[in-house]
């Protein structure tokens, strides 16, 4: 992937013209790797002050959001972050598979942290062949005994080449989960992919379940999201497709694709999503 560019830019004004946004869901150790070589960015306050080349559609000022480490070899050393930021830390499916229990006994380390606002991105992604499903299904299940009722799990949930909406992985996660987790605990279902009557089944089991689907969403998935969730997942999902890289600037372009499906105004859905990361994640 080419590195990508960007322009000098300037702190946002208290007197923004633009509505407000958090980003529920994005890499900042991957989204890094992708600039140029000799950038200084270091933190996700500097990264929303460097403009990209390629201006958002919808610009929003974006006062915060949450940072994904699932690569035990990126985890942060300083877990301190500026107000409105928060960390999560936990292992994409696709590492599972060679999890060893030094591996287990960083991760369970670093989520113990009263700095670190929750336990993922965890779940299972069958896009690995299936002679590796039991060894990430076992993974999951060491992850999930991590979870602590005062922090959100981040689950990450994908199907096997042809299932677009992950039914079987959906009903897995959700009899695992619901085992070792309480109905109260909080649940964040990132990257979406799922029928209707999936997603009820979530929020009748967990009521405390926020989602969000990133690309391929439908007006019937839209309608049947509650306590929604906006999130870019930079660097890997491109926001449109005449861009090669992503970050959390660009939250004002997704929010106008779920209105476009959804309805309503843009402004009052980054004021709700917004509301609802902080009430998932604290203020």
């Amino acid at each position: 992937m080419a590195a990508a560019r960007y322009v000098r830019g300037t702190e946002p004004s208290q007197e923004s013209p633009h509505p407000k946004a958090m980003d529920s869901h994005f890499h900042l150790d991957q989204t890094i790797k992708q600039l140029r070589k000799g950038s200084r960015v270091t933190t996700s306050a500097q990264l929303i002050k460097a403009n990209p080349s390629i201006r958002p559609k919808i610009p929003v000022q974006v006062v915060g959001g949450v940072e994904v480490y699932c690569d035990t070899e990126t985890f942060p050393e300083d877990l301190a972050r500026e107000p409105g930021w928060k960390i999560a830390i936990g292992l994409h499916p696709k590492a599972a598979i060679g999890a060893d229990n030094q591996v287990l006994q960083k991760i369970r380390r670093q989520v113990a942290s009263p700095q670190v606002a929750a336990l993922g991105e965890i779940g299972l992604d069958r896009i690995v062949g299936s002679d590796k499903w039991t060894r990430q299904e076992d993974i999951f299940r060491e992850l999930q005994r991590m979870a602590n009722p005062a922090k959100p799990v981040v689950l990450h949930l994908r199907g096997a080449a042809g299932d677009k909406h992950a039914c079987g992985k959906h009903a897995l996660a959700l009899a695992t989960i619901k085992e070792m987790c309480d109905s109260s605990q909080r649940i964040h279902i990132h990257n979406l992919a799922g029928q209707p009557r999936t997603l009820r089944r979530w929020r009748q089991v967990f009521h405390n379940c926020y989602l969000m689907m990133v690309t391929d969403f439908n007006d019937r998935q839209v309608e049947a999201l509650a306590r929604i969730l906006l999130e870019m997942d930079s660097p890997y999902l491109m926001p449109r497709p005449d861009q090669r890289y992503n970050n959390p600037t660009y939250i004002g372009d997704m929010a106008q694709e779920v209105v476009r499906h959804r309805g309503g105004d843009i402004k009052r859905l980054l004021h709700e999503a917004m509301s609802n990361t902080r009430r998932l994640y604290g203020d």
